[in-house]
């Protein structure tokens, strides 16, 4: 049986770390693993733009948009 240890790794990284960041945000949604338009921030409120996105979804969740958001901001960063 193996003791279970919750975000003890998460914790001990810096919050500067933006690839451990990346990491991070695609395990809470995997859904991040797929590939999204570039998102502009003043859409994260949209529930047209989110439908767009994620359009077999039935309830609107605009925490998924901002991840998305996030993500995309996180990966141009590291890419700069």
């Amino acid at each position: 049986m193996t003791k279970n240890t919750g975000c003890a790794g998460c914790k001990s990284q810096s919050a500067d770390n933006k690839e451990n960041n990346i990491k991070m945000l695609v395990s809470f949604f995997p859904i991040l693993k797929a590939e999204y338009r570039e998102l502009k921030k003043a859409e994260l409120e949209s529930e047209k733009v989110f439908k767009e996105l994620f359009p077999d979804n039935a309830t609107v969740d605009l925490g998924l948009l901002k991840a998305v958001y996030q993500y995309q901001q996180l990966k141009n960063d590291i890419s700069k």
